[in-house]
């Protein structure tokens, strides 16, 4: 397995988290003693995306609007 660099979301510390190898998604953060679940994380990061695509999705119409009235 690669090495990643994750930053906690229990304490906000990077490079903190390991895996257990055998078990992967047993997450485990050295800096505040907390096991990690991935479905949470998981959760976390998927309310993000959503929200991330949508303003991206927002921003290119607001871009091609403005392209619009420029070649008007």
């Amino acid at each position: 397995m690669k090495r990643y660099s994750l930053r906690c979301p229990k304490c906000d510390t990077k490079d903190e988290i390991f895996a257990d190898l055998s078990a992967p998604t047993n997450l485990h953060c050295n800096s505040c003693d907390a096991d990690i679940d991935i479905e949470d994380v998981e959760d976390f990061v998927s309310s993000w995306k959503e929200f991330i695509d949508d303003l991206r999705e927002m921003e290119e119409k607001e871009e091609k609007d403005l392209q619009k009235e420029r070649e008007n």
